[in-house]
Formats: C-alpha cells, structure tokens, sequence
C-alpha cells in the first residue's frame, strides 16, 4: 500500500534528491499571479506606478506590497504545490497582523463618526446621556415630513465633555416642500442664560449656513441648543456640534423621502408634537431605536378629532444587543388622567407583544412608552385610528447586511488564526522538505 502511494505521489525527499534534472516541470510562477492582482487592483496603489511594488497606502497599500514581497521571496519559488501551500501559509498568518492594523484604524477613525439624531416633528425634545467630547460630535437631522408647516421649536439637552464647542448649521431655502426660513440657532446653560448664538453665514444654492464657536463651557454641565424657524410646508435641516474651537463644516443637508406615517425616537428621553391632527382611518408608525441603555421615557402628543384609537406596542426581550424591559405604554389625556394602559400579550421568538383600544377620544392627549433599555434598547408603536388594535409590526433582526469594517477586521483575525493553525498542522509534513524552509 505504501509503495502504490508512493507510485502516484513520489516522495518528497527523493524529489529533493533528484533536483532539476527529475523532472521538465516547471511550477507556476507565484508573481505572475500577484502581478496580475496588483494591476487589477492598481486604482488602490500609490502614485509609483512603475515600481512592482508601488508606495501604496493604507491597508489596501500594506496588503499589495506585501503580497509582492512575499511572492518574491525564495522561500517560496521552489518545485510542485509546496510552494503554492507554503505562500498561503505565509499569506494567512500575515493576516493577523493585517487585521490588528486595520483594527487600530478604525478604532482610530470611528471617534470622527458623529451620533445622528432625527427630529421629525415641528416640535421636539431630545436629551443625550453621552458628553459631547472630541471623539462624540453629533448631528441634528431635521427631517419634518408634515406638508401643512408650522413653527419649529427643537431642543436638544447634553453634557458638556469640554470647554470648548462650536456648531455649524445648514438649512433648505428650496424647494418649496422643505424650505425652512426665520432660523435661529441658540445654546443655553442650566439656569437659561443664553451662552451663544448663530451668525448666519450666507446662503449658497438652495442651502443657508450659519455657525457659532464659544468656549469657557463647565465640564460635567448641562446645556441646552434651540432650534427655531419656520417650515413653510416641511421642513429640512441639520445642525453639527463638536468639541474644539473650530466649526465644522456645514453640513450637506440633502433632499431625502420622508414620511408623516413614520415617526423615530432615538434618544432614551425625549418628546413630540405632531403638528397635524389623527381623524379617522390615519395611522402612525413608532420606532424606538437608541444606542444608550437606561430608562426611557418617550412622550407622543396626539391630537385627535374624536373617536377610537388603538395601538400593537412590539419590543426586543432576548438577551443581547438593543434589549428593552419593564415596558409600560399608557395614554393620558390633557388633565394628566390616565384613559388606556397596554395589555401583555406574550413572547414569540424574543420579541414582546401587547395592545391596547379605547374609544370616544377627542383633543390633545399623550402617549408614553416608559421601561428600561439594557444595552441599547428597540421598540414598535402601531397606532391606528379605530377600535381593532392594528396589526403587530415585528422588529427586523438580522438579515443580509453589508458588514461593517470592523467585521473586516475580525474577517482578517481569523485568516491569521487560520493560518498559524495550518502552519502547526503541517510542521511535521514540512520538515521533509528542505527546500521548504
């Protein structure tokens, strides 16, 4: 049996014995192929596009000058597959460092990544537990869909994470069903003294700027920013803060489809005032998304022409990311009396159910999500203007989503480990081989 395998497969070390007269084969050249990769990959390389190897940067750079050296390599230009499995070998264990690299550059670049809140409503509240520091700057979207206009009043509640801090601001003169006009941009300390104001900047196009910059700011405190205007029909804005005496740059405030059916809340406290009123047959869709855990306390003020409303109230419960408990939904009239509470109708695959209907409702009432986010935290409010509580809309988890980097990251990392776990395996089966080292 031995020698039959040996009569298929010559032996490694007689192979290396023979030397080149044992054969006329002549292995693949592993640089043509690395070649070829690097000229289909060149618009990624540096400005040295004469050199094989280039002054590519970046990962990208770091990987095509790699895979160059190492196809150079001695090590691996010798006879039959060996060298292809020892290139690969090589390949994958330099992929752990790779992915430490890009690992550190993302950690590197995700602190410039701004925290978005969207205000869809004419009037709004939002509170945010995090410091506005160097590495948190957010961004205001004022996404207003109600096409009757109104007066804007937004607010925005946090704690100052430096001394310094400066906001630019772009906002929709045109088109008509997003232009937003009488803006003012205000920030206030706890006591209500105003500390800065906006300086309008022009208008370029379709978009009006403004900025401010102000420093001497109390570590710890907290300070409110007003948002006042007026949408004519909708409205469109965006305002970004960041810590540093220099203004960002105006934001590109673009056109996007909104809807009045959809409303979000993004912070764990926070407040609307729809502008239009719930008659017969409308329906509001809630969503509750938040990337801070503690308690929630979500208001919806409603005005209603007189009749039903009802509402399916959906939240995560599985252990793990975006989980919500203790969930109350209840519904208060304008004197503060309690009119309806959810009723619990159970689990299904990790997601919580209940539903409430009351009838006879006519003029302003509020309805208030209350529970506890444990990291982060996800619901749904269907809400729907009749008896029959409307149907429940289930929370998407998962799905076909394009990975973020940091998966590319954790993609390399296991490349390498993959890679030192052949190394070992075929330490042994190497050894034979001189010409493999």
């Amino acid at each position: 049996m031995e020698k039959d395998r040996n009569a298929a497969t010559p032996d490694i070390e007689l192979e290396a014995e023979k030397g080149p007269s044992w054969s006329g084969y002549v292995p693949p050249d592993p640089r043509a192929r690395t070649d070829a990769l690097a000229s289909r990959w060149s618009p990624l390389r540096g400005s040295d596009q004469s050199s094989p190897r280039g002054h590519a940067t970046g990962i990208c750079g770091r990987l095509l000058r790699f895979l160059h050296q190492q196809a150079k390599s001695p090590r691996c230009l010798h006879v039959g597959d060996i060298a292809w499995t020892r290139f690969w070998e090589l390949m994958m264990r330099k992929a752990l460092y790779l992915g430490a690299l890009m690992a550190t550059a993302i950690a590197a670049t995700a602190h410039g990544a701004p925290v978005t809140l969207t205000y869809d409503t004419f009037n709004e509240n939002k509170r945010l537990l995090t410091a506005i520091d160097a590495s948190t700057p957010v961004r205001l979207d004022g996404l207003i869909p109600d096409r009757n206009g109104g007066a804007l009043g937004q607010t925005f509640t946090f704690v100052a994470g430096s001394s310094d801090l400066s906001m630019s601001a772009g906002w929709r003169v045109a088109p008509p069903e997003v232009r937003t006009i009488g803006v003012n941009i205000d920030l206030f300390d706890a006591a209500n003294n105003l500390v800065a104001s906006d300086v309008f900047s022009g208008v370029s196009g379709d978009l009006a700027a403004s900025q401010f910059s102000t420093s001497g700011l109390t570590v710890g405190a907290v300070y409110t920013l007003q948002f006042t205007g007026t949408a004519l029909e909708g409205g469109r804005y965006q305002v970004d803060l960041a810590a540093g005496a220099a203004p960002p740059p105006t934001p590109p405030t673009p056109v996007v489809p909104t809807s009045p059916e959809v409303s979000l809340f993004d912070t764990l406290s926070g407040g609307k005032f729809y502008g239009r009123v719930f008659d017969h047959g409308d329906s509001l869709l809630i969503d509750g998304v938040f990337g801070e855990s503690g308690s929630i306390f979500n208001v919806a003020n409603l005005t209603l022409t007189g009749g039903p409303l009802s509402g399916g109230i959906t939240w995560l419960v599985a252990p793990g990311d975006l989980r919500t408990i203790g969930v109350n939904v209840d519904l208060f009239d304008a004197a503060n009396m309690l009119v309806a509470s959810d009723s619990f109708m159970g689990v299904t695959d990790g997601q919580a159910f209940s539903n409430f209907a009351v009838d006879g409702l006519i003029g302003n009432y509020r309805l208030v999500f209350s529970g506890t986010a444990t990291q982060g935290g996800r619901y749904r409010i269907n809400l729907g203007q009749d008896l029959t509580a409307p149907g429940f809309m289930p929370i998407p988890t998962g799905g076909g989503v394009v990975p973020e980097p940091q998966s590319w990251a954790l993609l390399l990392v296991g490349f390498g480990s993959m890679g030192v776990a052949l190394r070992r395996r075929r330490a042994g089966w190497c050894q034979l081989a001189p010409m493999c080292r």
